[in-house]
């Protein structure tokens, strides 16, 4: 079952470190800084990085004050924009084992994994980064 809803550790820091950087659009966060505050390597953080900055969600900004700064809107942001960035498409499909053909009648699951890859599709879909933060601004507080 560990497969239905796979989120890495890349996808997950991707999430939240967009979210920390879009909570103040006008300010520069360095990697090393997010890395303390996520309890994250840095050296893995620094990969999700380069990647959100490779299909144009962060710049990277030189200098003594220099990091990371938001580059795309977060209202024009979804989840799933950064998800396929890390993880690729999701694949929404009622097999277990992937397989095209089964050799039962019909799912031991019936339609709910189906269902769950189609909720969670529609939830990353529609659910903007801006809406998140406006959802959660209390989580920022201590990461501020």
């Amino acid at each position: 079952m560990a497969n239905i809803i796979k989120v890495s550790e890349a996808t997950a820091l991707a999430f939240h470190a967009i979210t920390i950087i879009a909570s103040k659009p006008e300010e520069t966060f360095s990697a090393r800084d997010m890395a303390d505050k996520l309890a994250a390597s840095y050296d893995h953080l620094v990969k999700v990085l380069q990647r959100l900055q490779k299909d144009g969600f962060i710049e990277s900004v030189r200098g003594p004050k220099g990091g990371f700064k938001l580059l795309k809107p977060a209202a024009e942001t979804t989840l799933y924009d950064i998800f396929r960035t890390i993880e690729g498409d999701i694949d929404v499909h009622n097999c277990l084992f992937h397989k095209p053909v089964c050799k039962f009648n019909r799912c031991f699951f019936g339609d709910i994994i189906g269902n769950l890859r189609k909720q969670l599709l529609e939830y990353l879909e529609n659910t903007t980064i801006s809406q998140v933060l406006e959802d959660g601004k209390e989580m920022l507080l201590e990461l501020s």
